[in-house]
């Protein structure tokens, strides 16, 4: 139920067009040192998609948790061979 939930909600602001900060997974293409992995990070969400990453200040400490998580992704894919 809270999947369905939240897809309306993205829908939702698509249709609206008026650019939502949402919580969504994009492609990485060098924000915070990553690439060719996407991640769920906060993006402006409107009548184009998400078109915007709002890049956060992060401390170090955060930046290595995100290229940790990228790191264990990217692993996964090679292991499944997606």
């Amino acid at each position: 139920y809270a999947v369905a939930v939240s897809v309306c909600h993205i829908c939702k602001c698509i249709f609206n067009g008026a650019g939502t900060a949402l919580t969504v997974s994009t492609m990485m293409h060098g924000e915070y040192g990553i690439e060719d992995v996407c991640l769920s990070l906060l993006n402006i969400v409107g009548k184009n998609g998400a078109h915007s990453k709002v890049m956060l200040p992060l401390n170090d400490e955060e930046i290595a948790e995100l290229h940790h998580s990228a790191e264990c992704l990217k692993n996964i894919i090679k292991e499944i061979k997606i």
